[in-house]
């Protein structure tokens, strides 16, 4: 998300919902008894911050699950 830049408002309007939905969750049990763990890493609206936010994501956090960048050019990244 971005988080710093041009699109900062509305990447702190997605990452306070999903904290939110990630906590209840958690709250009534989790997902198969198992917590959720939000990460939610600045990609600054730029195509290569993003693209290596999900290599790491990928390749070091060991992550189950990735919700996709915000806009065409992270996304294509």
């Amino acid at each position: 998300l971005d988080l710093s830049k041009t699109l900062k408002k509305g990447g702190e309007s997605i990452k306070n919902t999903l904290t939110k939905i990630f906590e209840d969750k958690n709250k009534s049990g989790g997902v198969r008894g198992l917590l959720v763990r939000d990460i939610f890493l600045d990609d600054a609206y730029k195509p290569a911050i993003a693209r290596q936010n999900y290599l790491n994501l990928l390749n070091n956090m060991q992550v189950d699950l990735i919700f996709g960048s915000r806009g065409t050019p992270t996304t294509q990244a």
